[in-house]
């Protein structure tokens, strides 16, 4: 596939450079609002990222133990009133 045309194509790449993409200097939204409620502890866009995840995840498990409980106490079945025999009518208890 060596013809003679290809082999006259040069390129020129002495003067090409990438180009670099900087970071934006902007934060997103919840990230700037958590740096600066945090009263300086919270440095950078990367403490307020795990801040974020740990937040998360706490609530995530506190969730987990409402819905349990919610669940839990949804199923009533009752005790203390026995069910006397040949009470096939479903308008018995009305």
């Amino acid at each position: 596939m060596d013809t003679e045309e290809n082999k006259k194509v040069v390129f020129e790449t002495d003067n090409w450079r990438a180009e670099s993409f900087a970071r934006s200097t902007s934060r997103s939204g919840i990230i700037g609002l958590v740096i600066k409620l945090s009263g300086g502890r919270i440095k950078n866009d990367k403490q307020a990222n795990v801040v974020l995840v740990v937040i998360s995840v706490f609530i995530f498990i506190v969730s987990i133990f409402v819905f349990i409980q919610i669940f839990r106490s949804s199923v009533v079945v009752p005790t203390d009133t026995p069910i006397p025999a040949g009470s096939d009518d479903p308008n018995y208890y009305i």
